[in-house]
C-alpha cells in the first residue's frame, strides 16, 4: 500500500522498513545509550520490573536487554509513531522485542502489552498482558 498524498488528512502508514529501522536502532551500539539520554519515558523505565497479571514479569534492564516470561530476553526501546493513535500514544508508549513484537502503553505505573500493530482502518490492538510496576526505575 502506499503513502497517502502530501497534505491528505489520512495519517501516514507505518513500514515494515520503519519498524525494522526502529529494531536495527534499539540494538546499535550507541542506539539505547541516545534513548536513554534523550527520551524522558526510557529514563524513567529503565531498570524497571514490573508484575504482570498472567504471573509473568517483564524486566526492563538498563542496557535496553529486556526479559519476559520464562526469562525469554529480548530488546525494549522507545515507540514514537503518530500513526498508532491512541492505544499507543508518542511519549507514553514503547517496544518490547521478546517472544515476537509488542507495543506497551505506559500509562503510570502500569502497562499495556499489545501485539505488535501497524494501523489500518480495520487493525485494532490485542491487548497480551497487563502488568503493573514491582520495583526499580526512577
Amino acid at each position: 500500500r502506499r503513502q497517502p498524498a502530501p497534505g491528505s488528512s489520512e495519517p501516514p502508514l507505518q513500514s515494515v522498513y520503519g519498524r525494522r529501522r526502529l529494531d536495527w536502532f534499539g540494538r546499535h551500539a550507541n542506539g539505547f545509550a541516545t534513548e536513554l539520554r534523550t527520551m524522558p519515558l526510557i529514563k524513567r523505565l529503565v531498570g524497571s520490573e514490573w508484575a504482570c497479571e498472567d504471573g509473568s514479569s517483564l524486566q526492563l534492564g538498563g542496557n535496553g536487554d529486556a526479559r519476559w516470561r520464562s526469562g525469554r530476553s529480548g530488546r525494549w526501546g522507545s515507540m514514537n509513531n503518530p500513526d498508532l493513535g491512541g492505544a499507543c500514544p508518542v511519549g507514553a508508549c514503547i517496544y518490547v522485542d521478546v517472544s515476537g513484537s509488542h507495543n506497551v502503553a505506559v500509562n503510570g505505573s502500569s502497562l499495556t502489552v499489545m501485539r505488535l500493530f501497524y494501523r489500518t482502518a480495520s487493525a485494532t490492538p490485542e491487548v497480551v498482558a497487563r502488568c503493573h510496576r514491582s520495583g526499580g526505575g526512577a
